[in-house]
């Protein structure tokens, strides 16, 4: 049964995946040293404008930021694009200039009155893309790749070289793996931000990361992955030639990060989705149409149980306290407190998660 599968390989069921993810039940790998999610990936909250991070383990490739105490559009940018040029997940709109994160270097990053507003209060997350930014032939179209294979993240700078057409041209990647979730969004043109995660999706399906929309079916194939690849339909994407998109790739990482599905019990007693870590930041979303936002939860905000502050990544809301989607983040993964149809009700649904620690040196909450 799909609700408690989560010690079992994942099987495709609807185009979706069980509870588990991944390679089956791991908790870290048989005599591998567990990774430090702190020296990949770093969760700040409480940060009022101007402000200073100077005490991560890493030099940021990905920031994202939110106001938690404003209704404020969020703010992405990273090392490929340049922490100059923004994207914002809570529109369509495409990239926009100006300094948002600065001094960026190998221990933090200050924020920019281009974006973040004096003595407003804001979280940011930030995640590790590797050294460098290389030129990737693995694809049928070159592109510039910034990658971290030992973390599981890279960023890929795709152009379309054509006028649009039904072609799916593939990037490559430099994971080494197959991508487990794929975040595209066009830099230059009002278009979505298309999510497609190859275990719990068809090659025609996709979510769009500023929408609160359902999981949607094309008629042929809009997205491909492979260990080196990821395929995009070009007129999914780009609407003329030499248009650029930005792609964020995860891939699995045991005891680190998790990509996943899972069906909501529609009960009091809610779902428990195992992650084999302890989670530090978890999204999820229903794949029913029209039914919820994206919803975000992490232990930086609330560091005890249970978690009640949700942020939602396609809306520009401020954190609200209202108590709806409480859950607790456990040792091993998180359980929710309630039901409800953006997260737990008689639906399936997506999720990603990173970890504060891997399951074997973790606490209970």
């Amino acid at each position: 049964m799909l609700g408690n599968s989560w010690y079992k390989k994942e099987k495709p069921l609807l185009g979706l995946t069980g509870m588990g993810g991944g390679a089956g039940g791991y908790l870290v790998g048989a005599g591998a040293a567990p990774m430090d999610p702190r020296e990949h990936f770093d969760v700040r909250s409480g940060l009022t404008a101007p402000f200073t991070v100077n005490d991560i383990n890493f030099e940021a490739d990905l920031i994202v930021g939110k106001s938690t105490s404003n209704a404020e559009y969020w703010i992405w940018a990273d090392s490929v694009r340049g922490f100059d040029n923004v994207l914002k997940s809570n529109t369509d709109g495409g990239e926009a200039s100006g300094d948002a994160y600065t001094s960026v270097g190998s221990s933090g990053y200050s924020s920019d009155s281009n974006w973040f507003s004096s003595g407003r209060t804001y979280t940011t997350w930030a995640w590790d893309a590797g050294s460098s930014t290389v030129t990737n032939t693995d694809g049928t179209i070159t592109s510039s790749v910034r990658a971290n294979p030992s973390a599981g993240f890279s960023i890929v700078s795709a152009t379309s070289p054509g006028a649009p057409a039904a072609i799916v041209d593939t990037y490559g990647h430099g994971l080494n793996a197959q991508p487990k979730m794929v975040i595209i969004k066009n830099r230059d043109v009002v278009d979505n931000w298309w999510v497609h995660m190859p275990d719990q999706m068809t090659d025609r399906q996709y979510l769009f990361l500023n929408s609160n929309t359902g999981l949607a079916t094309a008629g042929d194939t809009f997205f491909t992955t492979s260990s080196s690849t990821i395929g995009i339909k070009r007129s999914a994407v780009f609407s003329a030639v030499s248009e650029d998109a930005i792609c964020y790739c995860w891939t699995e990482i045991p005891g680190y990060s998790k990509f996943g599905s899972y069906l909501g019990n529609n009960s009091a007693d809610g779902s428990f989705v195992y992650c084999g870590f302890k989670p530090r930041w978890v999204m999820v979303k229903s794949t029913a149409a029209n039914s919820g936002n994206w919803w975000i939860w992490d232990s930086e905000r609330e560091p005890t149980n249970a978690i009640t502050l949700p942020l939602y990544a396609n809306t520009d809301a401020a954190e609200t306290s209202s108590g709806t989607g409480a859950h607790d983040l456990l040792s091993n993964g998180f359980k929710f407190r309630g039901n409800g149809g953006a997260y737990n009700g008689a639906n399936t649904y997506i999720f990603c998660a990173w970890a504060e620690s891997p399951f074997k040196y973790s606490n209970a909450r």
